[in-house]
């Protein structure tokens, strides 16, 4: 553990969707464990605040422009509580929703910022505006580093996601088993739907759970060309990570198909920026003990697990299908390949481990 007993963060939990407020929960979690002083601002909450006042004051404006309102009154907010704290350093996680301005203000006050921007490469046109305004930059994805430092910040570190503390001790439920699970959102045209539709066919043979979907993106029927072979294995809603870890640690084979860089209806990245590195799925069901098969599109997972032996890749639907039936007859090969990508989790990729790289950053 690296100690730094000077550090106090202000921390500026930003989480507006689900995804980034059970990663700001962690993350402020795992910041106390290693004991470190944290002052929180919730701008989520304050956002939210701001928009019910607006809107039964504002009732025929769009909710749209309500919000955008909202979340310019919680920026403001901010500055005042910052002059009046003693912390050295502002944290916060992506960021796209904070008044620029505002964080300007924030900077002449001698404070140094520092974001760890966990949707790279897919919001880059927006994050990449925070360069100039970052001492420290963490992103996920190899890919991004070069795009800030061209863009203003000399401190900028890959730094993917990791395992939770929180479900170390999770056990398997009978109710949650399947043959072969999926969660992730539906992207229309992606390359996951691709995979899953070209083998429905042979999917349909299996006990299967797929799951998640997004009220701003494509919903399984909408996306999956054979919804008909598939549907009774669907369950079209967003799926929260407390719940999904259930499916997954109970499933025999996990797919873990990566979202695509680009061109989906969620997509900020008009650079094209190719993600280089794993999500965090793949961190997750490693430090569960949960089976995966993963796509060979991220190059970086090569540098994190051992290919073969602590994980499995694929390289298209009839490699999946062909290791698939494989794995699905082979029990003794999926525990041995699960437990050695447990140790490997549990040993380096962590979110405890995360924030000891943090802090050695900040610490210099």
């Amino acid at each position: 553990m690296i100690e730094s007993p000077q550090m106090e963060i202000f921390y500026i939990k930003h989480g507006i969707t689900p995804v980034e407020k059970f990663w700001d929960e962690v993350i402020y979690a795992a910041f106390l464990e290693k004991g470190i002083k944290v002052e929180v601002f919730d701008f989520a909450k304050q956002t939210l605040v701001f928009r019910q006042l607006l809107q039964s004051s504002f009732k025929d404006t769009p909710l749209n422009q309500l919000i955008k309102i909202a979340r310019e009154y919680a920026s403001a907010l901010i500055p005042q509580k910052i002059y009046s704290s003693k912390s050295n350093f502002i944290f916060f996680m992506n960021g796209h929703h904070l008044n620029r301005v505002v964080l300007k203000i924030i900077k002449d006050l001698g404070r140094k910022m520092v974001m760890w921007q966990i949707d790279d490469p897919y919001w880059t046109d927006l994050s990449v505006e925070m360069a100039p305004i970052c001492e420290f930059i963490f992103t996920v994805d190899s890919a991004a580093v070069p795009i800030y430092q061209e863009n203003g910040c000399k401190n900028v570190f890959f730094l993917p996601l990791a395992f939770p503390s929180k479900f170390e001790n999770f056990q398997k439920e009978k109710s949650y088993e399947s043959d072969i699970c999926f969660v992730g959102t539906p992207f229309k045209n992606s390359y996951r739907v691709k995979v899953i539709d070209e083998l429905s066919g042979f999917l349909k043979n299996y006990k299967v759970k797929l799951l998640g979907s997004h009220v701003l993106s494509d919903s399984w029927q909408g996306a999956l060309s054979n919804y008909e072979t598939l549907k009774s294995f669907i369950k079209e809603e967003f799926v929260p990570y407390e719940e999904s870890v259930k499916y997954q640690l109970a499933s025999k084979i996990n797919l873990n198909i990566h979202r695509d860089s680009f061109s989906h209806n969620m997509d900020r990245n008009n650079n094209k920026i190719m993600a280089k590195s794993p999500n965090d799925r793949t961190f997750i069901l490693g430090g569960l003990g949960a089976f995966q098969l993963v796509d060979d599109l991220r190059p970086d997972l090569g540098d994190l697990f051992e290919i073969g032996k602590e994980i499995v890749t694929f390289s298209g639907p009839q490699d999946l299908k062909e290791k698939i039936a494989f794995y699905m007859e082979h029990d003794k090969e999926r525990q041995t390949i699960s437990s050695a990508a447990q140790k490997k989790v549990l040993s380096r990729h962590t979110c405890g481990h995360r924030i000891d790289k943090i802090i050695e950053a900040l610490s210099k």
